[in-house]
């Protein structure tokens, strides 16, 4: 996983495969926290970044690896969804290090990487 206080020192490079970057990221000056799923997070900070979030700034992003598992996202955003912000993919009451710590718990666990590892040999 990679935290970048910087969007355009991203490095991920963008996938063709069945497989997404989940990303965790804070907005300023809300720290609102949304977590979604993209092939090309680069691209993805940029069209954030400035706009959805009323002109706030992405102030810091964390990427995960690729996951294979395509209701990861659905899955985290379950688990955090009585601080969801409408039907978006921003929560507010919690903080950057709380998403981070439950995706990282998620990511090292034995049932995740089994599953993931499943879905990936499926998909080849």
């Amino acid at each position: 996983m990679n935290i970048y206080y910087d969007i355009k020192q991203i490095t991920e490079i963008p996938l063709t495969d069945n497989s997404y970057y989940l990303y965790v990221l804070e907005n300023y000056p809300q720290k609102n926290i949304k977590i979604g799923k993209s092939r090309n997070p680069k691209q993805r900070m940029a069209s954030l970044s400035g706009s959805n979030n009323g002109g706030n700034v992405i102030s810091r992003v964390i990427i995960f690896p690729p996951t294979y598992i395509p209701f990861l996202e659905r899955m985290i955003q379950n688990h955090f969804h009585r601080f969801r912000l409408g039907r978006t993919e921003y929560f507010s009451g919690i903080t950057f290090e709380e998403a981070l710590n439950f995706v990282t718990g998620v990511y090292d666990s034995n049932d995740y990487q089994t599953t993931n590892q499943r879905y990936k040999n499926k998909n080849k």
